[in-house]
């Protein structure tokens, strides 16, 4: 009887052990040119590794319109936020040398570092700050094309009120990376970039690899980011933000650069069989730390998934059954994807320049399923109904927006007495000024028109700067009628008062 049971119960079992077929090389360039060709982008590239070799590296289409520059698999991309990974790992190198903890408060490292929330002001730590769980939403206007350098940033973002209560919910925000990147650069004694060339980069062969966000315009062989235009959906060129994000995404590299990665991932933090970080702070990067809520956002970007939690830079997720760790990442021009499925020791990174973009999430999803010999799902065309739809979704709240427009009012003072400098104690100066045209505020870096839109409700206009565009500016007044301030970005600007010389004063 047992003789006969064991053959029986191994051909029950090793079926559920045996992966999909590997797709060829031949299928792997149909995905991606039918990718390029349904999400209209100039080029992609991307790299598979499988048990620790690299199966597929090629890059494909162009690096640029109306050049015979072909994308290649050494083309260097800005991979936005997939750089949120590396910063989690180099702080997991930092705790194995007993220079960090991922428990120690900010304040021991980064002590300007501050919340408007005294509980959370004491307690946040350095994994708060990696697994988005301090309370505070994005405020990305305070860095995004900022003249701020990361220090002011971090101090400044103590004046802002937190959205949610300290640790209560999973809400993305980018400043709590910045902080974290700075921690580590001050724990290092160096600097951040300098960090990731000698820790990881350099380990791991990355050659080209570079966590200085300069270093990018300096590559010959870079993609040039496109956006979708105004004009008919004809793609435009964007110019690539610059800016010094200490982790939260500042790093460019080539797909064969983070074939490296990837192998270094699948191998528990190990790279040709040399551990590089201890495996209990590798494995902690993975681990879950912050449910996300299923709501309809989130069963869109993850469809069919029963439950998503962050880790420390990854997001991690069940897929039919196998278990996935994977992070987006996007800027001016740029989209990026890395999924791992770790206990089939498999890897994909996808790169393209143009954003807003799904291909790298299409690609990504497709090569996973075919590895893992999962049912077929045309990726493209859910992304295509998924980008459809939520184009409506902004569309159907224009409509309503402006459906709420008062017709036939006006400013209830002349334009010139709005005019004047205001200021918040995170978000600094905004000048108002008036002139024949209009009102117009000076702020941060830019510098925009006034629509009026009803009332003493402006609408600020600024085409391309998705981030301002349509962003209503309300103002408000003392009890003797005089203008007060405005409320804009979410935040209250306060008018500065005018000394008798005219001056601005505090």
């Amino acid at each position: 009887m047992k003789r006969w049971l064991c053959p029986m119960l191994a051909l029950l079992i090793v079926p559920l052990f045996v992966h999909g077929q590997a797709p060829s090389e031949k299928q792997l360039d149909a995905i991606v040119a039918q990718a390029l060709k349904t999400f209209d982008a100039p080029g992609a590239a991307v790299v598979i590794v499988h048990e620790d070799k690299i199966v597929y590296l090629k890059g494909a289409g162009v690096r640029e319109l109306g050049k015979d520059d072909a994308m290649t698999e050494d083309t260097i991309f800005q991979i936005a936020s997939c750089t949120k990974a590396f910063l989690a790992m180099l702080l997991a190198m930092l705790c194995g040398d007993g220079l960090v903890d991922w428990d120690d408060p900010v304040h021991k490292h980064v002590p300007y570092f501050r919340l408007a929330d005294p509980l959370a002001d004491q307690n946040a730590t350095i994994r708060d700050m990696l697994c988005h769980r301090t309370g505070l939403s994005r405020h990305d206007l305070l860095w995004f094309k900022s003249p701020l350098a990361p220090e002011e940033v971090i101090r400044k973002i103590g004046h802002v009120k937190l959205t949610t209560s300290f640790r209560s919910n999973w809400e993305y925000a980018n400043i709590p990376f910045i902080t974290a990147g700075t921690a580590a650069a001050l724990a290092d004694k160096r600097s951040l970039a300098d960090s990731f060339t000698k820790r990881i980069f350099e380990p791991l062969g990355m050659k080209t690899a570079s966590g200085n966000a300069d270093d990018f315009l300096k590559a010959k062989n870079r993609a040039i980011g496109y956006t979708r235009g105004d004009n008919k959906g004809k793609l435009e060129l964007v110019p690539p933000l610059i800016y010094d994000s200490r982790g939260a995404g500042d790093i460019s590299a080539s797909v064969r650069d983070l074939g490296q990665w990837l192998r270094f991932q699948l191998a528990d933090g190990t790279f040709n069989g040399k551990r590089l970080v201890p495996i209990k702070h590798f494995r902690e990067t993975h681990a879950p730390q912050m449910v996300l809520k299923m709501n309809e956002t989130t069963r869109d970007a993850y469809p069919g998934v029963n439950q998503v939690s962050y880790g420390l830079g990854w997001f991690v997720y069940d897929h039919q059954g196998q278990h996935i760790l994977s992070h987006g990442g996007s800027l001016p021009g740029y989209r990026a994807q890395t999924m791992l499925a770790p206990k089939a020791k498999l890897g994909v990174v996808v790169l393209t320049n143009r954003n807003p973009s799904f291909l790298t999430e299409a690609v990504a999803k497709t090569v996973i399923d075919r590895y893992l010999g999962l049912p077929d799902k045309d990726w493209n065309d859910y992304y295509v109904k998924l980008d459809k739809k939520q184009r409506a979704e902004k569309d159907k709240k224009d409509a309503g927006i402006k459906a709420k427009r008062v017709a036939d009012t006006k400013p209830s003072r002349e334009l010139q007495s709005f005019a004047g400098t205001y200021d918040h104690p995170a978000y600094g100066k905004a000048i108002i000024s008036a002139s024949k045209d209009g009102l117009s505020i000076q702020w941060s870096s830019f510098k925009l028109p006034m629509e009026h839109w009803h009332h003493d409700t402006f609408r600020t206009i600024a085409p391309g700067e998705y981030v301002l565009e349509n962003e209503m500016l309300v103002f408000t007044f003392e009890a003797d009628a005089g203008v007060r301030g405005f409320r804009w970005l979410g935040q209250e600007f306060g008018r500065q008062k005018v000394n008798k010389k005219g001056a601005a004063g505090g």
